[in-house]
């Protein structure tokens, strides 16, 4: 997992910029994930975890579930965390796009996995919940 400083592009929410809260740690179960070439979405399972970590200053640092390296861009809003970026295994072509939605109420996941020119894409659909530390 690769943890990332990124500046936020709009107001911290719910707290003023002196009164940072503690990390939020998510894991997000995938339940299903529907194949844009194939047209057919299959049971799957599997799960990942994301921490957001609002700062005092306003930005937020965040661990992925996926080796981002650039393009990387999260944006936080009342309802919805939404984080993209790109990357490349061990920095070798095909170039790799991805994408995660989460409602901040429902818990309601969509992960977006593409290649660059490639015609697939996976979506992957699940529910997020809050999660604690083990030790």
């Amino acid at each position: 997992m690769r943890s990332l400083a990124l500046i936020a592009f709009l107001v911290p929410i719910g707290t003023p910029a002196s009164a940072a809260a503690s990390p939020i740690s998510l894991v997000c179960e995938v339940q299903k994930t529907y194949d844009t070439k194939t047209k057919i979405m299959s049971p799957t399972s599997g799960s990942n975890t994301y921490v957001f970590d609002e700062k005092d200053d306003g930005s937020w640092s965040l661990n992925l579930p996926f080796p981002c390296q650039t393009t990387t861009s999260i944006h936080a809003t009342e309802t919805e965390f939404y984080v993209a970026c790109e990357y490349q295994l061990n920095d070798k072509p095909p170039t790799f796009s991805q994408s995660a939605t989460i409602d901040r109420y429902s818990g309601e996941y969509t992960n977006t996995l593409a290649t660059k020119g490639a015609d697939a894409t996976l979506i992957h659909h699940g529910i997020c919940k809050l999660s604690t530390r083990k030790f």
